[in-house]
């Protein structure tokens, strides 16, 4: 190994950079390689040196062995002295027994580098096991170190991931900052209006009192005229003639059309509240008379539909959509109908209840809805109904079998439908702030989309001799359609005190539809004169916001219903 090391050494100068590079990296390998056996070879190596010391002193025996035996043999044979001979007779048997002992310690030195060479074959086979394990192992650490390197790099990109995300959650912050900021200066607003509202309140009580008053003083004083003027009639003489005339052409008890003629205009609009009476202990959000106008049916966020009758002011019957979990009802009825022997209640827990107004038993409970189902109606002939929900979706459903006939896809959510009175027509409005007409018959289709609100539509109802349209909205107008084939606005209502905030804020024709009526935020009634685009009449009693409301077909009786469960009937 020395002298390929020497020679290697030698040529050097004569080769060229990179095989000297190489050589050195074979060399470098051959050292790290044998360093690992050089103590096993220098014993190996020992133990060669000494088992041929050993065979060449085994040699030297065994001559001088047989030099003294054939010298004993000559002895024996001559006629040498007995001394010499036993002499003689002993060196030969000590030359024996070193040689025999010479060759156990050769035996044993040959078993010795026998196992030697075993010992060294096992261990370079330990050797290149061991060589594989490191490289196996250098192999894992190089994988290692890429993927320690990829997660580094990982860590860079999301620590920088987090801190533009810290950055945007700053920029957010300070925009929630803002906005609660805004919030709080407009809560303060609305608390100033609230208080300024409620004074103003109690200005116009103190104002309509005062007004009654004065009224109830002129009825005295028209009394007190009539009869003034009647004593005149009966006795001319007293008075002058042409007192006397002027009196003739006044029949008594018409001269209050003189002094409250605006009454005569407006005699078909309601005016004061009849009967006030609380219905629900919590928000009603819907409200219906049923085709005579003898009944009136509720329906509250409390679960339950109650039947009231108009001639004894009290509730007939309850009907129950759900049970109550810790005093809180696990459904809200969000909109009544009633039609012929039937009533309907759309609830929140996705359902739709049919019920008979004779048994009071429940017929059917119409399930396919994913959402929150907002109104419902059935057709004039009572053989479908119609329900509109959250989902964005309006089903109809066949009254008799309890099946779903179709499910027509709106785009956005149905807070409100109504059928004309031929059962032909369908009008829908959603959230989008659009206003949807259907086809009902054979194929149902979808044959207008109109959008004349800015906000989204709370409220679609035909008129009774279905050639009319109303729609309420969050903008806070109500629009009248008369010519239902072209869908174009002809009537816009509108006041600068009207406000409509809630999803199923309803509306209504009267029977005749000259005149619309709505609810406001503030409790208020508001009339309109369609065909004027004027404010007829504002009525109050609701302290809270006006969420539904119905007009009896006799057109004798206007029922309004609140957000605290309070049902008002106007005369």
């Amino acid at each position: 190994m020395a002298a390929v090391s020497i020679s290697t050494t030698a040529n050097l100068n004569q080769l060229q950079g990179w095989e000297v590079s190489v050589l050195k990296q074979l060399e470098e390998r051959n050292r790290k390689q044998t360093s690992v056996f050089s103590e096993l070879v220098q014993s190996h190596l020992s133990v060669w040196k000494q088992a041929r010391a050993l065979e060449v002193q085994n040699r030297e025996l065994d001559k001088q062995l047989v030099i003294a035996r054939h010298e004993n043999s000559l002895s024996a044979s001559g006629s040498g002295n007995d001394k010499t001979y036993q002499r003689q007779a002993r060196k030969i048997s000590e030359l024996e027994h070193q040689v025999s002992k010479l060759r156990d310690e050769l035996a044993t030195k040959y078993k010795g580098e026998a196992n030697s060479a075993n010992s060294q074959l096992e261990l370079s086979s330990a050797h290149m096991s061991l060589q594989k394990e490191h490289e196996n192992t250098q192999a894992m650490m190089n994988e290692a170190r890429e993927e320690v390197q990829t997660l580094r790099q990982t860590i860079h990109t999301l620590q920088t991931t987090d801190q533009e995300k810290d950055k945007m959650v700053d920029v957010l912050r300070n925009e929630i900052g803002g906005l609660q900021a805004m919030l709080n200066r407009s809560e303060e607003k609305v608390m100033k209006l609230m208080n300024e509202n409620n004074a103003i309140l109690e200005r116009v009580k103190d104002e309509k009192m005062r007004l009654m008053d004065e009224m109830n003083r002129m009825t005295e004083l028209n009394a007190e005229m009539q009869l003034k003027m009647l004593a005149m009639k009966n006795e001319p003489n007293k008075y002058p003639p042409t007192l006397a005339q002027a009196v003739e052409g006044t029949p008594p008890g018409k001269t209050g059309r003189v002094l409250f003629g605006r009454a005569a205009v407006g005699a078909n609009v309601p005016s004061e509240p009849m009967h006030v009476f609380k219905a629900h202990d919590t928000e009603i959000p819907s409200l219906c008379f049923n085709e005579e106008g003898t009944k009136l049916a509720t329906g509250g966020a409390d679960g339950n539909v109650r039947l009231w009758s108009l001639s004894t002011k009290s509730c007939n019957s309850v009907l129950r959509s759900s049970s109550s979990s810790g005093g809180v009802a696990t459904n809200a009825i969000l909109n009544v109908d009633i039609r012929n022997k039937f009533i309907l209640g759309c609830g929140s827990d996705r359902s739709c209840r049919i019920w008979s107004l004779e048994t009071e038993r429940l017929l059917h409970k119409f399930t396919g809805h994913s959402g929150k189902i907002y109104t419902g109606k059935f057709s004039p002939d009572c053989k479908i109904v119609a329900t509109g929900s959250t989902d964005r979706k309006v089903m109809i459903w066949d009254l008799e079998s309890g099946h779903r006939l179709r499910s027509l896809s709106c785009g956005s959510t149905c807070n409100s439908l109504d059928i004309n009175e031929d059962g032909t027509l369908l009008v829908t409005g959603h959230q989008d702030n659009r206003i949807r007409l259907w086809d009902l018959r054979a194929n149902v289709q979808q044959i207008k989309v109109v959008q004349v609100h800015t906000g989204q539509v709370t409220s679609t109802s035909f008129s009774s001799d279905g050639h009319s349209i109303l729609t309420n909205s969050m903008d806070n107008s109500l629009c009248v359609f008369n010519d239902i084939n072209t869908m174009v606005a002809s009537h816009y209502l509108k006041h600068n005190e009207f406000r409509t905030r809630s999803v199923w804020s309803r509306s209504c024709f009267s029977p005749t539809a000259k005149y619309a009526a709505a609810g406001s935020i503030d409790g208020a009634v508001y009339i309109w004169d369609v065909m004027a685009e004027k404010v007829e009449k504002v009525l109050r009693s609701h302290t809270s916001t006006v969420t539904g409301m119905a007009w009896s077909k006799p057109g004798n009786r206007l029922a309004t219903c609140d957000q605290t469960g309070f049902v008002v009937m106007w005369k």
